[in-house]
């Protein structure tokens, strides 16, 4: 099984940290001669200040680097503290993420990525959206009170209330007045003429009265 190493580098000059993993170096030595990190803003630091000094925190199969990675990165706050200067959490693993879950860390608060096997192993990780609630309110919809249509607020916003259709002249040439509340309504199509149908309908609480079946009769008849 391939062998992986955690290491600590440490800048004597300003005193700063990073935590990274290393496939090829195992030991001090190794490191201290060859690699010392690929961060990027740890590698601007230490050519600033000086040469670092590495030394081995961990080493053991990559099976088992992850738990280890993720354990000391979230206990140190190796992304949030002012002595690392990680700029992500390091997982032990290669930085494709492909199978990978985000998670929330739930006594740190800080989120990540780990495997889905670390994930469900571990109790303090919950996923990224715990906690919250998505619906969609009534608040986030609206009728219109002139067709009685019902959308999100920003095209009934648009397209409705003012700019209705039943009461703008957008691509139509013929007007109606509602019998009851003398609103100027439009309609040309079969479609139209039905929504015009449905307003003078709710202009009228008693259904059942003979002069309301006399005024829709005859507006059906002015509108064919």
């Amino acid at each position: 099984m391939k062998r992986v190493t955690l290491y600590i580098g440490y800048c004597p000059g300003s005193g700063k940290r990073y935590f990274g993993k290393s496939s090829r170096y195992h030991t001090d030595e190794e490191l201290q001669k060859n690699y010392w990190g690929s961060g990027h803003k740890w590698i601007k630091h230490y050519h600033e200040w000086g040469d670092p000094i590495m030394s081995v925190y961990w080493t053991g199969p990559e099976s088992e680097v992850e738990k280890v990675a993720l354990d000391f990165s979230y206990k140190n706050k190796i992304v949030t503290s002012q002595d690392w200067l990680n700029q992500i959490v390091e997982t032990g693993s290669n930085t494709d993420t492909t199978g990978n879950v985000s998670y929330k860390s739930k006594t740190t608060g800080v989120y990540g990525m780990c495997s889905q096997t670390v994930f469900d192993n571990t109790p303090d990780y919950v996923g990224v959206n715990a906690g919250k609630t998505f619906s969609r309110t009534p608040s986030y919809l609206k009728k219109c009170i002139h067709c009685k249509k019902t959308g999100g607020a920003a095209n009934m916003e648009k397209y409705h209330f003012d700019n209705c259709l039943l009461l703008t002249n957008k691509g139509f040439s013929e007007f109606i007045q509602c019998p009851n509340c003398n609103v100027r309504l439009k309609g040309k199509s079969a479609n139209h003429r039905r929504a015009l149908t449905v307003h003078i309908m709710s202009c009228y609480s008693d259904f059942n009265n003979t002069e309301y079946r006399n005024k829709c009769n005859e507006f059906k008849r002015r509108t064919k």
